[in-house]
């Protein structure tokens, strides 16, 4: 989808090789599992399917942090050889939203930039902690996205829904 101001909302998904090429059955099963009612035999779909697993950042444009961590987790699992890393590829097909907001958050670094300085200022109630109002929680028309999960008012929530019920995961964070 793209938000109000036309930015682009990506998301990715990271798994191993085996289960990216084979990504299309495992979104029929996950499909299937979403609503079993009518599923036969659901254990054998649940045995020999990975989990899916949605990690979604940056809800509020003013905390850079979430798409830092997004991206973090994003080179740890297509570099990581460590053992939890591989186990985790191997099992789990992992859907990463980095910026649900890209509006607030441009908006947010528009004021980092206008605000910031190069002399280092000790007050704890410097506007450079707090930005200016509207800061950049909401998106352009300065809606809270955590408040939209119902109404599905806004163009970041549906698409962020829409991809969700594409993938069904079975853990959203």
């Amino acid at each position: 989808g793209k938000s109000h101001e036309g930015r682009d909302l990506i998301y990715m998904i990271i798994s191993s090789e085996e289960n990216i090429i084979n990504i299309n059955s495992i979104k029929e099963d996950l499909q299937k599992l979403s609503d079993p009612r009518e599923l036969k035999d659901p254990e054998k779909i649940i045995e020999n399917s990975v989990v899916s697993a949605w990690m979604m950042y940056s809800i509020h444009g003013n905390e850079l942090s979430g798409g830092d961590a997004a991206l973090q987790l994003a080179w740890q699992l297509a570099a990581g050889t460590d053992s939890t890393t591989l186990e985790i590829i191997n099992n789990v097909l992992v859907g990463i939203d980095p910026f649900q907001n890209p509006d607030g958050r441009e908006r947010y670094l528009q004021q980092i930039q206008q605000i910031g300085s190069k002399i280092n200022n000790p007050d704890d109630q410097r506007l450079s902690l707090f930005g200016l109002w509207p800061n950049g929680r909401g998106n352009h028309y300065l809606f809270d996205l955590n408040r939209d999960w119902f109404i599905l008012s806004q163009p970041e929530t549906e698409a962020r829904i829409k991809t969700q019920l594409e993938w069904n995961p079975q853990l959203v964070i």
